[in-house]
């Protein structure tokens, strides 16, 4: 494709295309007579630069992006960049809205001018925050250190491996199960000597931990979403849905977002299966901390306080109030199986 052509189609002048092409960004080849000519590559690359460049990223962060991207999934990492930088730009709005609404109730509750002035002032001045790069690449590091954490250690921790099992006896009991919504997949341990007599759709987070898990169950149906905030109208509805060991790395507003899409993401007489490391209450939580403390096994006590965790009553109360049955038993200690079936 040509220039004229490329800049129509993208929306971007031929100026802004020879700083990319100078700065090392693109690489267009040339014709016989010395044209430029764009290939579909570098239209995916002058468009994810145009959106990088709106969302605020400098040409120095973008240079250091596509060095970081690298991969034989080059067209997915594109993509799951755009939406790391948008989420990272709402996150950002959002953010600004909240201060904006704070300095509004602080101005209504004043009446010495000074102290509004000075609080309009403070409201305006910039924050300090985190390179929008170093967030993503920060974001890039963690997934790959919960890919390795979950394919090294998690295979030798008795909780998880006896959670798992249990996981896939009940799905085996569960033969009419026909669509099957895995959330929180990770690299999809669950399903790795299950066969392919499952319709499953496994849903996570991060892209690194999707990637890792296709290579596993290449059968499988995978989708890039967050539970706590995803369209269940493009999922639909399965028979069996199921997460293990997913909740309690996730804040309590979290989770309840979480289990409420769950369960409408479950068919009517269909069924969710939630195995989780949990405590009875907050109360038995603070009990075990303070234990740990007491024999001196700090190790465990970091680990315990780094983690949100499920609390049983709070989930009784949810389940109560959306009238379906529940059951619970016990897997090892703090590890628990609940099943909630939801009304025909």
């Amino acid at each position: 494709m040509n220039t004229r052509k490329v800049c129509d189609q993208l929306h971007v002048t031929q100026k802004m295309l020879r700083v990319y092409e100078d700065q090392g960004l693109i690489a267009p080849k040339r014709k016989e007579n010395a044209y430029r000519d764009y290939s579909i590559e570098d239209l995916f690359q002058i468009e994810l630069i145009v959106r990088l460049r709106k969302l605020g990223f400098s040409i120095k962060d973008i240079k250091r992006i596509f060095q970081h991207n690298k991969t034989e999934e080059d067209y997915i990492n594109t993509f799951y960049i755009q939406i790391k930088a948008i989420e990272n730009k709402i996150k950002e709005l959002e953010e600004a809205k909240n201060r904006l609404a704070n300095t509004v109730n602080e101005v209504i509750n004043r009446e010495d001018l000074e102290d509004i002035t000075k609080i309009i002032y403070q409201a305006a001045a910039p924050e300090e925050k985190e390179n929008a790069y170093e967030e993503m690449v920060r974001q890039w590091d963690f997934d790959q250190m919960a890919i390795n954490y979950v394919e090294r250690f998690l295979k030798e921790d008795d909780q998880y491996l006896a959670g798992i099992q249990n996981a896939r006896t009940l799905i085996e009991q569960e033969g009419g199960a026909k669509r099957i919504l895995d959330v929180g997949c990770g690299t999809c341990n669950l399903w790795e000597t299950m066969g392919t007599r499952y319709q499953v759709t496994a849903l996570d987070s991060s892209l690194n931990m999707l990637m890792a898990a296709r290579e596993k169950v290449p059968w499988a149906v995978f989708c890039l979403s967050d539970i706590t905030r995803l369209n269940q109208e493009a999922l639909g509805q399965f028979d069996l849905v199921i997460s293990t060991f997913t909740l309690h790395h996730i804040d309590k507003n979290g989770q309840e977002a979480a289990l409420k899409n769950m369960m409408q993401l479950c068919k009517p007489s269909g069924k969710v299966v939630i195995i989780e490391r949990c405590f009875q209450n907050h109360q038995q939580r603070l009990k075990a901390e303070e234990w740990l403390k007491e024999q001196g096994r700090d190790e465990e006590l970091a680990i315990l306080e780094s983690e949100w965790y499920l609390y049983l009553d709070q989930v009784q109360d949810y389940i109560h109030y959306l009238k379906c049955k529940m059951e619970v038993s016990e897997i090892r200690k703090n590890v628990r199986r609940i099943i909630i079936e939801k009304e025909g």
